[in-house]
């Protein structure tokens, strides 16, 4: 459920020491105290910093063919693609490709895409490959119900909450 690819590509920028937004313009360089200068220097300093490659592997994984090619593009706008991975693949089919790691899922609220009745199901087929397929992993969530994290059937602590398109969510570790 890579989406547009958001999560990996964050990953993937902050594995190869690359400051996300590199070439954007902020709003705060429109306050009467910035100085581009010092921002000129921040910026060399983290080029120096940035690494040619990463000594991780990032995978996304959607099922749509349409948000994979959005991933791809993304991240290549972004300077990372030869560090993600990108899959058209049910979640069904995932196999770990590590013994350990992170796994990290934004599924669908039922707000956009789905319906609300039948996410129960999906959240449960999710905690199913939390738990058998990805055991020995990290494993996080962001959910913005209580009665879909608990169709997961596994035990989350909250880490923090947050808004995520207008709607609040929590970012859950499993326990």
């Amino acid at each position: 459920m890579t989406g547009s690819g958001t999560f990996a590509i964050e990953a993937a920028l902050l594995a190869a020491n690359r400051p996300p937004g590199r070439h954007r313009q902020f709003a705060f360089m429109a306050w009467p105290r910035y100085r581009n200068g010092l921002w000129q220097l921040l910026l060399q300093e983290a080029d120096r910093q940035r690494l040619e490659s990463i000594p991780i592997r990032i995978c996304g994984v959607d099922i749509s063919p349409q948000a994979i090619a959005a991933a791809k593009k993304n991240a290549a706008q972004a300077g990372v693609s030869d560090f993600v991975d990108f899959t058209v693949q049910p979640m069904q089919e995932l196999q770990a490709p590590a013994a350990n790691g992170l796994i990290l899922c934004n599924p669908p609220y039922g707000e956009r895409i789905g319906q609300k009745e039948t996410l129960g199901d999906l959240y449960r087929e999710l905690g199913d490959l939390y738990q058998n397929v990805f055991h020995g992993w990290r494993a996080a969530l962001l959910s913005p119900r209580d009665s879909l994290t608990r169709a997961t059937g596994l035990a989350w602590q909250q880490q923090l909450q947050f808004s995520n398109g207008g709607l609040k969510v929590s970012l859950l570790q499993r326990k």
